[in-house]
């Protein structure tokens, strides 16, 4: 049976919405696929998390990865306009 047209890309048809949005946003400057901050939660104490992003992810056991800018605070050198 023969594929009915369609007008999205061959991308489009692949991968679901979010996939399609990550791969956008990977393109979006050269830094973007640069790891810019990998964190090792180590608050072990808390529990719970609390929808503060900030706060959730020094949680104990919990990992925390982000691609594009770097904080240069730390030492950061990667520029992109993605974290």
């Amino acid at each position: 049976m023969p594929c009915a047209p369609t007008s999205k890309p061959a991308a489009a048809r692949r991968y679901p919405p979010s996939a399609l949005q990550t791969a956008e946003r990977l393109h979006h400057d050269k830094g973007a696929r640069t790891l810019g901050e990998l964190a090792l939660g180590t608050n072990y104490p808390i529990r719970q998390y609390t929808r503060n992003t900030l706060f959730d992810e020094k949680i104990g056991g919990t990992c925390h990865l982000a691609l594009g800018a770097a904080y240069p605070k730390t030492g950061g050198k990667n520029e992109s306009a993605l974290h």
